[in-house]
């Protein structure tokens, strides 16, 4: 599981209940399972919750936590994160927003590419607004060039790859060293699990330092600061070293304040108000689609087209043999309320939103920059 706002875990536990309902029977599986989320789980079933826990000292400590008060983007940040790529270390920087992603990728890529001018994959940047087929192939790349390390390995392997969030999911990769904005402590948890993944870096503990940030958004404030006053509270308890143990401990503290507690009535309020509102149904097939589109705005995504791939993407879904998971290569998915930055027009012949905006398979998607008025 990967999915802790509380509306998204609500509905969570509202389908768990369902699926019990049903007969089925089913397995919660996560890195970061804070006790308030075990908890919500017992309440919302009837048959009892078995709760499986990793033996302490089964996983190695990986690494030694700085915390900084000065962005990422600050130049004593960015002077450190070239001076780890001259040394030869392979290099993970996570931010919170895409644009300060495609930032600081175009202020660091040229330092990773110098240090190894014969890797084409020297500098990498993986987000959510790339069109799906061109992500699928970057995430190709990084499981090829940044895989988990194996004992004996060469203790450096060059490289940088800045991300967002994207990098938190599904993807087995393993770095020397990494600086990451502050987030919310399943998030920071999940960017730690991204460097020295198993602990064989010769090394030993690596380096992982955690940035405050200037803003908190995609976030909730209230989740950024709760992490934060769980990371330094570690360290002022005199912890330096992160293990998987520790990890528990930040979520019982971070969960355990005033954000916590709102953020368990409010998974709670949203566990209830999906059952009622879109899980009444009590025969097989039972047609929802009048909720699709609310349930969608709900979830704050949609997948749109640029205009530049109209032609390609009528071609692929057009004719005998077209459909519409072939073109789902060309998609981009994007927010609901970004939808405006893009002059976004809905073609009623495709069935489907058409965007503006700069494009390219190395950045991704960006708006227009804005014309120069001269008056």
């Amino acid at each position: 599981m990967h999915a802790y706002e509380p509306e998204t875990f609500g509905r969570l536990l509202a389908a768990m209940r369902l699926w019990e309902q049903l007969g089925s029977r089913f397995a919660v599986l996560s890195a970061t399972l804070a006790g308030v989320m075990t908890r919500l789980i017992q309440e919302s079933v009837e048959h009892p919750v078995t709760v499986h826990r990793a033996p302490h000292g089964t996983s190695p400590v990986r690494h030694r936590l700085v915390f900084d008060e000065t962005p990422v983007t600050a130049a004593a940040s960015i002077e450190r994160l070239r001076s780890w790529l001259r040394e030869g270390h392979s290099v993970l920087v996570v931010v919170n927003t895409v644009a300060g992603a495609q930032s600081l990728f175009e202020q660091l890529a040229d330092d990773a590419r110098a240090v190894l001018p014969g890797d084409p994959y020297a500098a990498l940047l993986l987000h959510s607004r790339f069109k799906n087929g061109d992500r699928d192939a970057i995430e190709k790349v990084l499981l090829k060039r940044h895989p988990e390390r194996r004992p004996g390995e060469n203790p450096r392997r060059g490289g940088l790859v800045v991300a967002t969030q994207a990098v938190e999911v599904s993807l087995q990769l393993d770095f020397d060293r990494g600086a990451v904005e502050s987030a919310p402590i399943e998030a920071v948890a999940q960017r730690a699990g991204r460097v020295n993944r198993r602990g064989l870096h010769p090394d030993g503990p690596v380096g992982f330092r955690v940035h405050r940030t200037e803003g908190h958004l995609p976030y909730e404030a209230g989740a950024v600061d709760a992490a934060w006053s769980a990371l330094t509270t570690l360290t002022d308890q005199g912890a330096t070293d992160l293990s998987e143990q520790d990890i528990d401990q930040l979520l019982d503290h971070a969960y355990a304040t005033e954000w916590g507690k709102r953020w368990e009535e409010e998974a709670r309020r949203h566990r209830d108000e999906f059952t009622t509102r879109f899980l009444t149904f009590t025969d097989p097939f039972h047609d929802r689609s009048e909720f699709a589109r609310e349930l969608s705005e709900k979830f704050d995504s949609v997948e749109v087209l640029h205009r530049d791939d109209t032609d390609e993407y009528r071609k692929l879904t057009r004719g005998k043999n077209g459909d519409s998971l072939l073109a789902a290569r060309l998609l981009i998915p994007l927010r609901y309320r970004q939808l405006t930055m893009y002059q976004t027009e809905f073609d009623r012949n495709l069935q489907m939103r058409l965007i503006d905006g700069e494009y390219d398979s190395t950045l991704g998607l960006r708006p227009r920059a804005e014309r120069e008025t001269i008056l």
